[in-house]
């Protein structure tokens, strides 16, 4: 893996000493430079490239790999966790777990009763840290890892499917950038 500096005038690239794996890694998500990865057999890990510091752990015992995840922030216990949602269980439901990196351990939170998903895309994260998420292109998932809540937000069905983006406030002022203080 390597990083590149944008704001160098050469664009330097640096290969960063990467957590070890066999084959290949995915890069899951990110929040304020922790990055979720999934190895190849399927393991999961929260690497901090600065630090050059990783933690493997294990997906949610009993899911199958068509699990999707998402990492979040809880801000108020100072806690990485790590959102899976794993679809087509044995009695066709599909469970949300979270995993607390502080407890090393995995809790099955609730699940979407008879909801397959062929899709997933995390958008991004709410000032609250909550970690917004879109279900095959029809529904909107929140979690809040403040609560260990989700929320499931259904989207008419006249509206065969839809694109979500999420947008942040720049923390530029508008006045620095055109050259004007």
């Amino acid at each position: 893996m390597y990083s590149v500096d944008y704001q160098a005038p050469d664009h330097t690239v640096t290969e960063l000493k990467s957590p070890p794996c066999k084959y290949y890694v995915d890069i899951v998500g990110s929040f304020n430079g922790i990055v979720l990865l999934r190895m190849d057999n399927a393991e999961l890990c929260l690497w901090n490239p600065s630090a050059k510091m990783y933690r493997k752990f294990s997906p949610p015992e009993g899911v199958n790999r068509s699990v999707k995840y998402g990492l979040c922030h809880d801000s108020v216990s100072d806690d990485f966790k790590v959102v899976g949602v794993n679809s087509r269980l044995n009695d066709g439901r599909s469970a949300v777990h979270v995993f607390t990196s502080k407890l090393s351990s995995w809790k099955r939170i609730g699940d979407f009763g008879k909801f397959c998903f062929h899709y997933i895309r995390v958008l991004g994260y709410r000032k609250d840290g909550e970690v917004v998420m879109v279900f095959n292109s029809t529904d909107l998932v929140i979690y809040n890892p403040k609560q260990n809540r989700y929320k499931r937000i259904e989207i008419p069905p006249e509206c065969k499917s839809f694109d979500a983006a999420f947008y942040m406030e720049s923390l530029v002022s508008p006045h620095i950038c055109n050259g004007t203080s």
